[in-house]
């Protein structure tokens, strides 16, 4: 509800300005600290930075096993990682694209505790 709000807030403010616009955007540089890492795919690729990357990989075997791998390093050189085989966060990753906002955590063991995939137009899209 609170996102909602913000968002009619951003809306109207955009709309009352008079300046035309191709939409609301916003931008995500990878952030990490000792348990949780944020970042857009599209910003960081769109970004300067050659240091700072973010993403997750699913792997799956022929055994059965399946597993995500999620990483992120920051601008500043902060590294972060996380793995796991929970089935609700495998599902999650499937859902990643070339425009979305990551947010992962985890424990003191490394595993993910925590994943969020947000695809919606005001991450920018990755640009070659």
């Amino acid at each position: 509800m609170k996102r909602l709000l913000w968002m009619a807030v951003v809306v109207s403010s955009v709309l009352s300005s008079g300046v035309a616009s191709a939409g609301y955007r916003s931008d995500y540089q990878v952030y990490v600290s000792t348990s949780i890492a944020i970042g857009a795919i599209g910003s960081v690729r769109a970004s300067a930075d050659s240091t700072q990357y973010i993403g997750c990989i699913n792997e799956g075997y022929t055994s059965g096993t399946q597993y995500i791998l999620c990483y992120a390093r920051s601008s500043a050189g902060t590294y972060g990682s996380c793995t796991s085989s929970d089935p609700r966060l495998i599902s999650a990753v499937t859902s990643i694209t070339d425009n979305a906002f990551l947010e992962f955590s985890w424990d003191a063991s490394g595993s993910c505790t925590f994943l969020e995939v947000a695809a919606t137009s005001y991450y920018p899209p990755v640009t070659p």
